[in-house]
């Protein structure tokens, strides 16, 4: 399984017993006396934080991997641009983790260096499919990608879009890393904004999904 650098989790207390679960059967991380995990909760995440965060990532495990767990409510401005540097240069075998309420109150451009991770209750959700979908979406033109939404919206199946939409941001956010352009970098803002608005209560998927798949120019 490749292993991403920074994952993002949307959720608060409810969402760390999957998060730390992954770490340990993922990354084969021990969650009890174990300085190879950091794991801290922050009502405001500031400046300082992230420096003290930085430092600690510079230091190379013990073991062959570290996991760095951040649970945060608030991350300030400054905080954000100093995270970003950390995620644009990081170090070998250390991964973190950042548990947050409010992905959509982040900086796109670090948004752009995680991962998302959704969680069912059985773990991480499997998300083959709507990967597949995402892929064909990038592939297809206008008529094909307005096919391929409605599709979903007949399924009626609102975590599956849910789902979609989280990948097709992942899509979007490995090719930014391949090579930014303006177009590219609108696409992922657009889908971005539909993925953390999808969840919201009488959000219209029909609204998100075109807005995400059209922002997104023909190849």
């Amino acid at each position: 399984m490749f292993l991403h650098h920074a994952y993002l989790i949307e959720g608060r207390e409810d969402a760390v017993a999957a998060v730390r679960l992954f770490i340990l059967e993922k990354l084969g991380i021990a969650l009890s006396a174990n300085t190879d995990l950091f794991d801290a909760a922050y009502e405001t995440f500031g400046i300082d934080e992230a420096r003290e965060i930085k430092e600690m990532s510079s230091r190379k495990p013990i073991g062959e991997r570290k996991a760095i767990l951040l649970r945060v409510h608030i991350f300030t401005r400054e905080a954000q641009n100093a995270l970003l540097k950390i995620f644009e240069d990081p170090t070998p075998d250390t991964h973190f983790f950042v548990v947050t309420p409010s992905p959509r109150a982040l900086l796109p451009t670090l948004l752009s260096r995680m991962e998302t991770l959704a969680f069912t209750s059985g773990g991480v959700a499997d998300r083959t499919e709507e990967d597949a979908l995402a892929r064909r979406v990038r592939a297809g033109n206008i008529r094909e990608r307005l096919f391929i939404t409605e599709e979903m919206l007949d399924a009626e199946d609102k975590m599956k879009t849910i789902r979609f939409l989280e990948a097709f941001t992942e899509m979007l956010s490995k090719e930014l890393r391949d090579g930014d352009t303006k177009e590219l970098h609108d696409a992922f803002l657009a889908a971005t904004r539909a993925a953390s608005y999808a969840r919201d209560r009488g959000a219209s998927l029909k609204t998100l999904l075109e807005y995400a798949v059209l922002s997104l120019p023909e190849r």
